[in-house]
């Protein structure tokens, strides 16, 4: 019976950690969202900056320095925003392999609980069965 119950909380203390697992995995998605949204909108500004440029820049010698400097900004950012991305990932990759561990592991726990309690029933026939032999033997 101590045996039911340790494998019961382990079986708990794996859901738990399942779940953690999924919960850090959907923020790190959400994550990844949120920096791509970013990196598409510099690029976005940028191209748009780009074009506007090409088109005033003799027109208009003053904004398009402006511009420029507004240009060089984006691409910095772009420059800051590609390790953060690839840290992500790299984070996002760890926490995948985590999971899937976690859940190898609940797995395992599981098929061992059925497990046992097949041969538990098993060997509740049997005696039941060795019983009945015995009786009947006896009596002859």
């Amino acid at each position: 019976m101590a045996d039911d119950d340790k494998l019961t909380r382990v079986l708990e203390v794996m859901d738990a950690r399942v779940q953690l697992f999924r919960s850090n995995l959907a923020s790190e998605l959400r994550l990844k969202d949120e920096l791509r949204a970013q990196q598409v909108a510099i690029t976005r500004q940028e191209d748009t900056l780009i074009a506007c440029l090409s088109e005033r820049s003799v027109q208009q010698p003053a904004t398009f320095k402006a511009r420029e400097l507004r240009l060089q900004k984006l691409v910095e950012d772009q420059l800051r925003l590609q390790p953060v991305l690839a840290r992500a990932a790299i984070q996002r990759t760890h926490t995948q392999d985590q999971l899937s561990a976690a859940l190898r592991q609940k797995l395992a726990i599981e098929l061992g609980i059925e497990r046992r309690d097949r041969d538990k029933a098993r060997s509740s026939v049997y005696s039941a069965g060795d019983q009945l032999l015995f009786e009947r033997n006896k009596r002859r």
